[in-house]
């Protein structure tokens, strides 16, 4: 009896996301684990989506910015951080966060997209949908919401929509501790 539990556990802690491994999320000051930098996303860029990791983003600063399709202030933002995006260049990286737990589908992600289109430089601002593992990460209660991890992979803050000015891309850019 013992031998079959034995052989089972494995297959069914596959089967059952709770006992997978358990994502501990980060605090500030801490580095992000090396899995951050090899975890394959699914990017939503220009209508199609492709599977890669963000280890071409080491060294950067970057700011993930949760947001769902169904959330005005989100949406709004989409222009300010597109314009930090402009001034900055390739000194920063702006990745849009959309988790799967906010329930958004691929038509409602692309809508939102086509409707920004004539607003933003969508190749600016890549996003991430269908995301499981950054939002346990990086957790929070509301969104907009984004997390900032400096060149030195730390993750330095989280902000609001009030935390989005050059004066603290700037600071990020010239502090990496």
């Amino acid at each position: 009896m013992i031998f079959i539990f034995v052989l089972l556990v494995p297959i069914f802690s596959q089967q059952n996301p709770a006992l997978q491994k358990r994502i501990e999320p980060l605090i500030i000051g801490q580095k992000v684990p090396e899995e951050f930098w090899k975890k394959e996303h699914l990017f939503f860029i220009e209508g199609d989506t492709i599977r890669s990791n963000l280890s071409k983003y080491k060294n950067k600063v970057i700011i993930l910015d949760f947001w769902a399709s169904w959330c005005g202030a989100c949406l709004e933002n989409f222009s300010k951080l597109d314009a930090l995006k402009r001034e900055f260049g390739n000194e920063i990286i702006v990745l849009l966060v959309n988790p799967k737990k906010y329930r958004d589908n691929l038509d409602k992600i692309n809508q939102v997209n086509k409707g920004l289109n004539p607003v933003i430089d969508q190749k600016s601002l890549e996003s991430i949908i269908f995301d499981e593992y950054l939002i346990e990460l990086f957790p929070h209660l509301g969104i907009p919401h984004y997390a900032w991890i400096n060149g030195n992979g730390r993750f330095t803050t989280f902000t609001d929509t009030g935390g989005l000015v050059s004066e603290s891309i700037r600071y990020q850019i010239k502090n990496p501790y």
